[in-house]
């Protein structure tokens, strides 16, 4: 090469978009897509989603040891019949497997680009054997991360360590929820050493509802859990709820309740106060900690509930939509721990979006007939919807 002899390289503008993948993670998406029940014989586009600048990209060429300024760009004329790419669509690829390919994307710090770029191929056996151990999870676990980096890393450590004590095979949604710290980077070097965590972005922060939502239907397990990053329930809790629940029945949720809580004692006033409301208006409800976390349930609950809320009051609307549909709810005492990293997200308008969603549902009828459209679609067994 002419890099090679001490010679500059002459290029184009590099302003043309393209969709750049690493081989190694096209390949693993193909073994996983054939290891998948169901995929059958259909086109699959694998590709991020994402298009980057192929100036931006090249410019990485200093990374893998080629000297700064041995690039001269805009320096060859670029070709009329040069054609534009569009992002393409990977709904496809996440129903089939629920995984897309990690960016690579150069804007990224140099050090996890460089890592990425220069990582050893795994043997196929090794990859194989991995994609078998990610590919028929028992559980998933929906983990929604607003600016978690302090505590995110000990949460996901602690949660795999646990349920491969217990022989479970867990899988790990991580949705970045729109962080503007370092969250999303832990989260993908997670994803790209560990085959039950997946990383999933979602652009902009539109409530803690809405991260969850983002991640459910990535979720491939046949129990689905909803769990917050924040680490206050040990894992041997969660790992113990889901033995609980999945012994029983295919129609019940499990959740936390939090018998001792660590919080200060505004925080405790106010959860005690709306917890008492809710009962208020929904006395038959089988809870008295609507808002603790992990949630448990089949998948096909999640699915007949058809959830909405993409803030705050998704928990609740949980614990509505169940009762609504004859879920058998199964509460697990638990100790809530204090924050081991980071800073609580629940705000003083949290308080007012409790009360007037709170209003709106107990007092309006139009969710009961969606609940009752979900459920017939979801193919669950035939149950009454209570008013």
């Amino acid at each position: 090469m002419r890099q090679a002899d001490g010679h500059g390289l002459n290029l184009k503008a590099g302003l043309q978009r393209h969709d750049f993948t690493y081989v190694e993670d096209v390949a693993e998406r193909l073994l996983r897509l054939g290891l998948a029940s169901g995929s059958g014989a259909q086109i699959v586009k694998l590709a991020t989603g994402r298009l980057t600048a192929v100036r931006s990209f090249v410019e990485t060429a200093v990374i893998l040891g080629i000297r700064p300024g041995g690039l001269r760009c805009s320096t060859v004329p670029g070709r009329p019949e040069e054609i534009e790419h569009d992002p393409v669509s990977l709904d496809r690829v996440r129903r089939l497997i629920g995984w897309t390919l990690p960016i690579a994307d150069p804007r990224e710090s140099a050090g996890p680009w460089k890592a990425a770029c220069l990582r050893k191929r795994r043997p196929l056996l090794m990859a194989t054997e991995t994609l078998g151990a990610r590919s028929d999870p028992e559980l998933s676990l929906v983990m929604p991360c607003f600016n978690e980096e302090a505590i995110v890393s000990h949460t996901i450590a602690k949660l795999l360590d646990a349920f491969a004590k217990a022989g479970c095979r867990v899988e790990i949604v991580a949705v970045d929820n729109g962080s503007s710290d370092r969250t999303g980077e832990i989260i993908r070097a997670w994803s790209a050493r560990h085959a039950a965590v997946m990383h999933h972005r979602v652009d902009e922060n539109q409530g803690y509802g809405n991260g969850v939502l983002a991640g459910l239907p990535l979720a491939t397990g046949a129990w689905v859990g909803i769990i917050p990053a924040d680490g206050q329930v040990d894992a041997e809790d969660v790992v113990r709820l889901f033995e609980v629940v999945r012994t029983g029945d295919s129609w019940a949720l499990a959740k936390a309740r939090r018998c001792f809580r660590l919080d200060g004692m505004l925080r405790k006033f106010v959860s005690v106060g709306y917890n008492l409301m809710f009962r208020m208006l929904w006395p038959t409800v089988g809870s008295i900690d609507i808002n603790g976390l992990p949630k448990i349930m089949p998948r096909k609950c999640i699915a007949a509930m058809g959830l909405k809320s993409k803030g705050w009051f998704l928990d609740p609307e949980i614990m509505i939509k169940s009762h609504a549909l004859g879920i058998r709810v199964i509460e697990f005492n638990v100790f809530a721990r204090l924050r081991g990293g980071g800073v609580s997200h629940v705000k003083a308008g949290t308080c007012w979006e409790f009360f007037t969603s709170l209003m709106r549902y107990r007092f309006r009828s139009g969710w009961k007939r969606e609940v009752a459209l979900d459920h017939a679609a979801a193919e669950s067994p035939t149950i009454t919807a209570k008013v």
